[in-house]
C-alpha cells in the first residue's frame, strides 16, 4: 500500500528551498580590488554606536566627577575591503604642535589601559566590543570583504591642537596607503577640579 506524503512536509520542503534559494542570491560578493578608507569618529558617532556611558562604550573616556576627564581619546576608523585572505601592516601616530600628542592602544594594550578601572559590571561589554574593533597589532591577518576597524589614540586630556593623525597601512603585495586626518574635534571640558596644564 502506498504512502501519501503529508501536507506538512512537502510544505516544509518547499520553504527550505526557497530559503536556501534567496541565501544564494543575497550573498554578497567579494571585490576585485582592494580598497581601504580611514577617518575621524565623531564623539556622536561612538556613542550612537556604542553607548552613552563609559561602562559599555570602550571609546568614550572614563570621566570622574572631581577630576572629569583625565585623558582625551581620537578614534580612527580603518576600513579595508579585501578580494582575498590578506596580511595587513599598519603604523599610525597622532602629533601635535610639539611631537607626539597621543598613543595609538592597539587591542591588549587598550584592554590594560581600561584594566585600571575597576568596574566589574563593564569590564565585559568594553572587552567584547575592543576584541570585534581593535586590530590585534600592527601587523595581522584581515579576512577577505569589508571590515572595520578602530585606531584608538589616547592622550592627555586635551590633546594639544593643532594635531594631525597619520596613518599607513600595507596589503601584503599592494603599495602603502596614507591618510593624513586633522584632529577637528572639539576639545573635550574639564571635570569640577582643573588639571594643571
Amino acid at each position: 500500500m502506498k504512502q501519501a506524503i503529508p501536507m506538512r512536509g512537502i510544505t516544509i520542503l518547499v520553504a527550505l528551498a526557497l530559503t536556501l534559494a534567496l541565501v544564494g542570491c543575497v550573498t554578497p560578493s567579494l571585490p576585485t580590488e582592494v580598497s581601504i578608507n580611514a577617518h575621524l569618529l565623531s564623539r556622536a558617532a561612538l556613542l550612537s554606536s556604542y553607548g552613552k556611558k563609559a561602562v559599555e562604550n570602550p571609546f568614550m573616556e572614563p570621566d570622574g566627577i572631581f577630576m572629569g576627564q583625565r585623558e582625551e581619546f581620537a578614534v580612527v576608523e580603518l576600513v579595508i575591503n579585501l578580494p582575498a585572505r590578506s596580511t595587513v601592516s599598519l603604523g599610525a601616530q597622532l602629533d601635535g604642535p610639539e611631537g607626539p600628542g597621543a598613543e595609538l592602544k592597539l587591542r591588549e594594550d587598550f584592554h590594560s589601559y581600561w584594566s585600571t578601572y575597576e568596574d566589574i559590571d563593564g569590564a565585559y561589554l568594553r572587552s567584547s566590543k575592543i576584541d570585534v574593533a581593535c586590530p590585534i597589532s600592527s601587523q595581522f591577518d584581515s579576512p577577505a570583504g569589508k571590515r572595520t576597524y578602530y585606531l584608538v589614540f589616547v592622550g592627555k586630556n586635551p590633546i594639544p591642537r593643532p594635531a594631525v593623525i597619520s596613518v599607513q597601512v600595507v596589503v601584503k603585495g599592494q603599495p602603502m596607503e596614507s591618510f593624513t586626518i586633522p584632529l577637528t574635534n572639539p576639545a573635550p571640558v574639564k571635570g569640577l577640579i582643573k588639571q594643571s596644564p
